[in-house]
């Protein structure tokens, strides 16, 4: 066993690419003209339901001084009741919608100004591939995604939020800066998935 040395590659993140057709699709259906989409997620939804909330309250302040369209997805496994009581909201104000998931959430985050989210691998990956600036609220309980948000928030990508800025006109001010900012590329390799299945190939024709 002394003589065996593993080999170890460095494959880059696994994280899908935006598909340009299906964003200018989406882009047609929304007919968002100059109007800036906000869009507010949380994964599946087994937690993050201060963060809808809040989002949901800033909204309507940040509406009045910033227009905009906000497209909340709650994730499937939201409670049914705390579903209802976000869409029962929207019928007081039309530039909100709330869905539970979408198959289209890349392209709605490829179209987007503004991300707000919780700090799951899979919504970062996806601001990463789509340079969409966020505001990310790190699940503490998670120590990776503290860590992981914090260091794209040194390098420009996100700002990191945290309990105190959910309040409605906390937020709102948040969201507002953050509609103005730029994500700064970070010129990572996100071609995990590919790199991954090149290094097995060429490790299986060495053989």
């Amino acid at each position: 066993m002394d003589g065996i040395v593993p080999e170890v590659h460095y494959t880059g993140y696994v994280a899908r690419k935006p598909d340009p057709a299906e964003t200018e699709r989406l882009a047609a259906e929304l007919d968002l003209g100059d109007t800036p989409l906000v869009v507010v997620s949380v994964g599946g939804g087994h937690i993050g339901r201060d963060l809808l909330r809040g989002a949901m309250a800033a909204s309507p302040i940040l509406q009045q001084i910033h227009p905009h369209r906000l497209a909340v997805f709650t994730g499937p496994y939201v409670e049914e009741d705390e579903f209802a009581r976000l869409q029962a909201q929207t019928e007081a104000f039309p530039h909100i919608t709330v869905k539970r998931f979408t198959k289209r959430f890349l392209a709605y985050l490829d179209l987007a100004r503004l991300s707000v989210s919780l700090g799951g691998y899979n919504t970062t990956m996806n601001l990463l591939a789509t340079n969409t600036f966020g505001l990310m609220y790190p699940f503490l309980q998670n120590r990776e995604q503290n860590m992981r948000a914090r260091r794209i928030e040194e390098k420009g990508g996100l700002k990191v939020i945290t309990e105190d800025d959910l309040g409605a006109e906390r937020l709102a001010a948040l969201m507002r800066e953050g509609l103005d900012r730029t994500a700064a590329p970070l010129n990572l390799n996100l071609d995990g998935a590919d790199n991954s299945a090149r290094i097995l190939e060429g490790v299986h024709a060495a053989m």
